[in-house]
């Protein structure tokens, strides 16, 4: 990522901050902003990438479906990890 860019991580409601690692989801999460901010992505391609990393950087299945719930429906009170 280029210098100076910020992120917020996974806005996930705090529920799900309980029973995930967000340190598995740090690398994730930083492409995903960048894809949405910088690349210009749409929602629905830059949450499908961000499942797919989740799944490369071999995030458990169960927290992968959860946080990628939680991102596709953005809910309104999320908070960054």
């Amino acid at each position: 990522m280029p210098a100076g860019f910020d992120t917020d991580l996974a806005s996930i409601p705090a529920l799900a901050l309980r029973v995930v690692d967000a340190g598995a989801l740090a690398r994730s999460a930083v492409l995903h902003d960048f894809m949405r901010e910088r690349l210009e992505f749409s929602k629905l391609e830059g949450d499908a990438i961000f499942c797919a990393a989740m799944a490369a950087d071999q995030v458990k299945p169960w927290q992968r479906e959860l946080v990628y719930l939680a991102v596709r429906l953005n809910a309104s009170r999320a908070r960054a990890l």
